[in-house]
């Protein structure tokens, strides 16, 4: 797989293809330190497997036992626990790896389609998987993220070729979509921006007998894609669902990822994406009469949500790439034959995203020491062991890892499935942590044990009463029982 770099001094053959997989597979492969939300991701896939159902209300705390429950991934809870039980973690995560490989990939064809420089496009597309790097790992949103590059490639295509092709290709991308991740409403979103684009520009140019033809085809398009996304095991509250998240003051205030992007901060990947915006500023001085409204839409309105918070950055790296291309590219059409990714030759980056997968596969640890730096495994292996329900004290943090080590036996206070429990719930856990209020909360509850993070005043609190005895140790966490639960349960 070769690129062939056109200037006007020499023609220089450069693999940009197989550096830029290599590039991305190495972002793609390496570790999340943690992620909270895999484990109920694992649960989930699990109940579905042992059940043959999709969960409709809640089955794993104690707080919110029967109330409604999304499970908005639960197409991607069952594959990543299959990969998991079959394969092996660090295998499932390679898989994952291989997902952020092909959606940068897309991007990269889809600049190189419209004539843009090869060394310009791999430039921007590395740019763009360093910036899109905190979406990587087992994580549904590596799914949402490639399907939301392959709707902006049906739109591209389709403004270029319109025809019926798009009411085929579209819906049922979304049907797919919708069972793998709730952002396919974000897919929605950019699709409808996208339309309203092509719309504005028919108007100021006067050209809507030459265009009706494509607006109202993408019009049907979308509209048949908005009902295909009711078609999951929740129909219309799977669109409830991020009414219920977006809405969390809890998640915007006390969860880094859900927070806005820090102006002054040096960190990946709140730098990238003011980076981003400078880039898509400068791009559009030098170019402004060559982009249609259509991409401006589409990349300001991701912009915009990546200053919402940086779970969203990677969105907006991807929805930039069609204004990139138009502004850079030396051709205002897309080349298909010029797709610099040849399929018929695919050995050298195959080799080279091998190399990289084998050489990170215990990196920066073997992926068991890894998870026990990071979650309450001894813990969780303690409560189980002593064969009682139990009803666990946890946080936003703990509470996934414990449903999942203890799905029958032991039920939390609260997990990271922020829309399941709402602001209440979710910041009472947060100030029983800091030791406010906590005794009450105990009581009310009936807590039997708690899972408490080292450094929270809870934990210290607990170590020095006599009530409450110290079970198990972990890296991070430290895990506690009722004092009476244990003499009882020792004494049987």
């Amino acid at each position: 797989m070769r690129c062939v770099v056109k200037t006007d001094n020499d023609d220089t053959r450069v693999p940009a293809a197989t550096i830029l997989v290599g590039l991305t597979a190495l972002v793609g492969f390496m570790a999340l330190p943690a992620d909270a939300d895999l484990w109920f991701h694992l649960a989930d896939g699990d109940y579905i497997l042992a059940h043959g159902r999709v969960p409709q209300t809640d089955p794993f705390s104690f707080t919110r036992v029967g109330e409604l429950w999304v499970p908005h991934s639960w197409l991607f809870d069952v594959g990543v626990t299959l990969a998991w039980n079959k394969l092996g973690p660090r295998a499932a995560e390679a898989i994952m790896a291989g997902v952020f490989v092909l959606c940068v990939l897309l991007s990269f064809g889809l600049l190189t389609a419209r004539r843009v420089p090869v060394l310009v496009a791999l430039v921007v597309c590395a740019a763009l998987a360093v910036g899109a790097g905190n979406t990587r790992g087992l994580r549904p949103q590596v799914f949402s993220l490639l399907f939301t590059n392959l709707v902006i490639v049906l739109l591209v295509l389709h403004r270029q070729r319109p025809g019926r092709r798009i009411l085929v290709a579209l819906p049922p991308l979304f049907l797919l979509w919708a069972q793998v991740h709730g952002a396919c409403i974000m897919g929605l979103v950019v699709g409808v921006i996208w339309l309203a684009g092509r719309v504005f520009d028919t108007v100021i140019h006067r050209t809507w007998s030459e265009h009706r033809r494509e607006i109202v085809m993408l019009a049907a398009a979308i509209t048949l894609a908005a009902l295909a996304v009711l078609i999951t095991p929740h129909a219309i509250t799977h669109y409830r669902y991020v009414a219920l998240t977006t809405g969390l003051e809890f998640l915007r205030t006390r969860v880094s990822e859900w927070q806005s992007p820090r102006a002054l901060s040096l960190t990946v990947p709140d730098v990238y994406h003011f980076l981003l915006c400078a880039g898509v500023l400068v791009v559009l001085a030098r170019s402004a009469r060559r982009v249609g409204w259509a991409e401006v839409g589409v990349a300001g309105a991701l912009i915009l949500l990546g200053f919402s918070a940086t779970r969203h950055i990677p969105l907006a790296c991807i929805g930039c790439v069609p204004l990139l291309a138009d502004a850079l590219g030396r051709s205002d059409v897309v080349d298909v034959a010029r797709w610099r990714i040849r399929l018929q030759a695919p050995a050298a980056p195959a080799v080279v995203m091998l190399v990289v997968l084998v050489g990170l596969w215990r990196f920066p640890t073997d992926v068991d020491t890894r998870y026990a730096q990071a979650e309450p495994v001894a813990g969780a292996r303690a409560l189980r062991e002593l064969e009682a329900p139990m009803r666990v004290f946890t946080s936003y943090n703990t509470g996934a890892y414990i449903l999942w080590a203890g799905p029958t036996e032991l039920r939390v206070f609260v997990d990271s499935r922020a829309d399941v429990y709402g602001d209440a719930l979710l910041v009472e856990a947060d100030l029983a942590r800091q030791g406010r209020g906590w005794q009450t909360l105990f009581e009310l509850w009936a807590i039997d044990a708690a899972v408490v993070e080292r450094h929270d005043p809870l934990a210290e609190i607990l170590a020095g009463r006599d009530d409450w005895v110290a079970l198990a140790e972990d890296h991070d966490e430290l895990t506690f029982l009722r004092r009476d639960l244990s003499t009882a349960i020792t004494s049987r």
